[in-house]
């Protein structure tokens, strides 16, 4: 009897191929580096972290705008009315830092103090006909060598221009700049102030799914800290599973569906004389492909050489899409002892219970079988890969 492709609803409780790897990677001595990390395919990128000071959003309908805080650059807000930009000293000010969200890449530094649409806080959206967002504040930069800037975000046109200005205080090497989202790859790009250049940094923002990296984080309402761990890309999904053994959590009690970007964040890791990690936590996250991902942190060595690792699981293959599997001819089907599969190709086999749970695997040669005799009776899916093809196929065992 030749069987038929399972549905895609049905598919995305298999579990194909569900092996564990252990990676070992490295953020650099002291985190000097951020590594840009794919679930699929490994690092991506690794970057160094002190080479800018602002960052600004490349996304269409987005006005975020960041500060490299976790470097030593600080923000203050100036003055809310940009036609003191000729005129403006520091007499009086307030020199309460503004921070980035460590939950929202859409809300940087220079965001703080907006409420929403059409207030994005260093500017207020116009409407027809530009559909600019206006700069409606001046902001002072503290930067890691001690020098101050101001600075005017002048204008996010709608064909992607950022316009802004700097000086030092006292108006002097005064520098404007326009600057295209287009013309740079990632979710943000780049100014390096003292070098007074801007460019890209980060990969396609379709070629990872976690970037480790120093960040603040908020501690408390007002109380921020520098720590280190992953974060997710911009609109992808994770989960996380606190409190429970991870060789028996599963991932069907654990819907992904959470966007905030420090989900995995750096909680799982605590220092007690040295590095600990935390022994019942597990993280479930969305690659690109659609593919979902265990996570389950094993090392972390510190800033003396910013070494880590994790072990990284495959457990569904729902964005597999479905022409990418080939229909498999199992026999005798039901099944009692064991069973054969009509191709000419060696397989890796699993049987997958329903509830998810790989409960079979094996290897099988050409015309070899699988012994089934110690599963129980019930219907099964069976996963298979060859050298060149994915297979999968529903089995009746009695």
């Amino acid at each position: 009897m030749k069987l038929r492709l399972l549905p895609l609803v049905l598919l995305a409780n298999v579990t194909l191929f569900a092996q564990t790897t252990v990676e070992n990677l490295s953020m650099g001595p002291g985190y000097t580096n951020d590594l840009y990390y794919s679930l699929e395919n490994g690092v991506v990128k690794t970057t160094s972290r002190n080479d800018w000071h602002i960052a600004f959003t490349k996304r269409v309908v987005d006005a975020a705008i960041l500060t490299n805080t976790v470097e030593g650059v600080n923000l203050y807000v100036g003055s809310t009315d940009v036609a003191d930009w000729a005129t403006f000293d520091t007499t009086g000010m307030n020199w309460a830092a503004l921070h980035n969200s460590d939950t929202e890449w859409e809300q940087g530094s220079f965001n703080v103090g907006g409420t929403t649409h059409p207030d994005y806080g260093w500017g207020t959206y116009q409407g027809s006909p530009t559909n600019s967002v206006l700069g409606s504040k001046i902001f002072v930069l503290e930067l890691p060598n001690g020098a101050f800037k101001k600075v005017l975000i002048e204008d996010m046109k709608s064909n992607g221009d950022f316009v802004f200005k700097l000086a030092n205080l006292d108006g002097s090497n005064e520098v404007n700049r326009t600057y295209n989202k287009g013309d740079y790859q990632g979710n943000f790009f780049y100014y390096d102030v003292v070098g007074d250049t801007a460019f890209s940094k980060e990969p396609s923002p379709s070629d990872w799914d976690l970037v480790f990296t120093k960040y603040e984080g908020q501690l408390g309402p007002g109380v921020y800290y520098g720590v280190t761990g992953a974060l997710k890309n911009v609109g992808s999904k994770a989960a996380a599973a606190k409190g429970i053994d991870t060789n028996m959590v599963d991932w069907n009690n654990h819907p992904v569906k959470d966007t905030i970007k420090n989900i995995i964040g750096y909680d799982w890791k605590s220092f007690a004389g040295g590095w600990v990690v935390a022994d019942s936590t597990s993280y479930f996250a969305e690659a690109k492909n659609g593919d979902l991902y265990k996570i389950v942190f094993k090392s972390w060595d510190g800033a003396s050489s910013g070494n880590f690792s994790f072990a990284k699981t495959l457990v569904s293959t729902i964005g597999l899409a479905e022409n990418s599997l080939e229909e498999l001819k199992v026999y005798p089907n039901p099944a009692t002892d064991a069973i054969k599969f009509d191709v000419n190709e060696t397989l890796e086999i699993e049987i997958i219970s329903f509830s998810g749970q790989i409960v079979k695997t094996g290897t099988v040669e050409i015309n070899g079988q699988l012994d089934i005799s110690a599963l129980r009776p019930g219907t099964y899916i069976v996963a298979a890969r060859s050298a060149s093809t994915n297979f999968v196929s529903k089995l009746i065992i009695q």
